[in-house]
């Protein structure tokens, strides 16, 4: 939606094509931003032809609004949902990405979320649990004993 309506505002010619085309290419890591967001840069520079500012403002703005939602918002929303850190996310997502390109990164959360449920089982490894996640669920154990 933010794809849409900024374009929209910017008066990018297809706002809504390019809107669901972001949706659609956000989800294949890394790659998909980029791409998603290369079409509408292009349209507008065709589109606003003798002026190139339209165009470089476009790409600032998806930019933008690529690097908010793939570097804080989904970390902070997929670690809260498997109650591990946003920080925790982001570090797996690099060295899963670093070590097995594309699908480390598809897969690098899940792989998170294995060794905190396998740290939380083993009594000596409980710490490292406790280091890897949100801290929602003992906010709710001290909230619940108070």
């Amino acid at each position: 939606f933010l794809v849409w309506f900024a374009l929209e505002y910017l008066q990018v010619d297809f706002a809504v094509t390019w809107g669901v085309l972001a949706f659609i290419l956000n989800f294949i890591p890394t790659v998909g931003s980029i791409v998603a967001s290369i079409p509408p840069v292009l349209v507008a520079l065709v589109q606003f032809y003798p002026s190139y500012m339209p165009a470089v403002i476009t790409a600032l703005v998806l930019l933008t609004i690529q690097v908010t939602i793939g570097n804080f918002i989904t970390p902070k929303v997929m670690g809260d949902r498997l109650n591990l850190s946003p920080v925790v996310v982001l570090i797996s997502l690099l060295f899963w990405s670093l070590i097995w390109g594309v699908v480390g990164a598809l897969i690098s959360t899940i792989i998170a979320a294995i060794i905190k449920i396998i740290c939380e089982n083993i009594p000596s490894l409980n710490f490292i649990s406790v280091m890897m996640g949100s801290g929602k669920v003992y906010q709710k154990e001290f909230e619940e004993r108070a």
